[in-house]
């Protein structure tokens, strides 16, 4: 993205709290050793933790959000600090109830940035971070207020039963995408709504083709498949 485009953004929030690509493909195309130097793009910060348990030397995480460096440096400090029990509960993975009282023993290792921004958002330490980021609640959004005015929660509880190809791909096209989830499906992952409530409109400008088309045709592809 160019600097004019930049301006037109809104750095003040967590967008991803959790990284969606895969660490895999990282891992297996760099081929790190001990004396590696990785720059990575901080994000979330998993790619980063990812990268660094294959033992290079260093790890650099940038970002041109400063609130995605102090989720990442919060996160570095959760692995540091608590066992892997821990660790799940404080970042939201599993229930955690004294998530505030967590952070406070940990705070004193943060950076004075990072310290000063969670300070100010208590609320996102208690409701776990993995779950504050726009593009999550985008998808929460999805869950309670869209998916279940197309399909009832027995619909989707059948769609993960355990099923051959066959059976899958029939439940798929028979049952599960219907007109109306088609329909809905394509408001809800439209570019208006996906750069409003997901990403920003300004990292969808240039965008070959549709982004709710092409989502869609991502969609069938796995879910008719019994790997889904």
């Amino acid at each position: 993205m160019s600097d004019s485009q930049l301006e037109n953004v809104d750095f003040d929030f967590i967008r991803y709290s959790n990284l969606w690509e895969d660490a895999d493909v990282l891992i297996r195309g760099l081929q790190l050793h001990s004396r590696s130097r990785v720059m990575s793009i901080a994000s979330a910060g998993d790619n980063c933790f990812a990268l660094a348990a294959q033992g290079p030397e260093c790890v650099i995480a940038v970002d041109v959000s400063e609130v995605q460096c102090h989720l990442t440096e919060l996160k570095r400090e959760a692995i540091n600090t608590l066992d892997r029990e821990g660790f799940l509960s404080f970042v939201g993975f599993t229930h955690g109830s004294n998530r505030l009282e967590t952070y406070q023993k940990m705070r004193s290792s943060l950076s004075k940035a990072a310290a000063r921004y969670w300070d100010t958002r208590p609320h996102d330490i208690r409701e776990g971070v993995i779950h504050v980021g726009k593009f999550e609640r985008y998808f929460q959004l999805f869950k309670q207020d869209y998916l279940h005015k197309i399909h009832a929660q027995e619909v989707v509880d059948r769609l993960f039963e355990i099923k051959n190809d066959n059976a899958q791909k029939t439940f798929h096209d028979q049952v599960w995408h219907t007109p109306e989830w088609k329909e809905m499906y394509g408001i809800f992952f439209g570019e208006k709504m996906m750069g409003d409530k997901g990403r920003d409109p300004e990292f969808l400008k240039y965008v070959e083709g549709s982004v709710s088309d092409s989502t869609l045709a991502k969609e069938m592809k796995h879910l008719s498949s019994a790997k889904c």
